[in-house]
């Protein structure tokens, strides 16, 4: 059992870090051809819910600048349509969670990555917009990689092919 823990927790780290080619499609690659998966077929992600501070300073970076295109919003909650996957911004918090402390910052420990057609370009157009950018554009073999905060702190990484 452990030895699934920790091939399941490598693949997700890589997956997360945007090495999209560990994506395993096949549960039994992840968990162990000897091994029954807890799952007939691999989960598909449906939506990332993200906690804001001013919805309309996101809706600025996720509609505006990114393009997303803006299914619905109320009081407290919208909705984000991205060709693949869904992203949710919730200016509440769950009723399990304990308070935010002063000055304690969101978006910490997750990076989801957006495939763009140029990284560079993308972060020009944030650095013109007054996004901060959290690191420039870097190439690597397999393609450009750049990382852009959003107004709360979450953190997005932008990726684009090798030229």
């Amino acid at each position: 059992m452990r030895q699934i823990t920790i091939r399941f927790l490598c693949c997700l780290i890589l997956c997360l870090a945007g090495y999209t080619s560990y994506i395993f499609l096949n549960p039994a690659s992840v968990f162990g051809a000897d091994t029954e998966s807890p799952v007939d077929t691999a989960p598909k992600v449906d939506h990332i819910l993200l906690e804001v501070s001013n919805l309309d300073a996101s809706i600025a970076f996720y509609r505006d600048f990114l393009g997303l295109r803006l299914k619905s919003r109320s009081h407290d909650f919208v909705v984000f349509e991205s060709d693949n996957v869904g992203i949710f911004l919730w200016s509440a918090r769950w009723d399990w969670e304990k308070p935010r402390s002063n000055g304690e910052r969101q978006g910490l420990g997750m990076y989801p990555h957006f495939s763009v057609n140029d990284a560079a370009t993308v972060v020009e157009r944030a650095r013109e917009a007054g996004y901060r950018i959290v690191q420039e554009p870097r190439k690597y073999e397999w393609g450009t990689e750049a990382f852009i905060a959003d107004p709360d702190g979450y953190t997005w990484a932008f990726v684009s092919p090798p030229k």
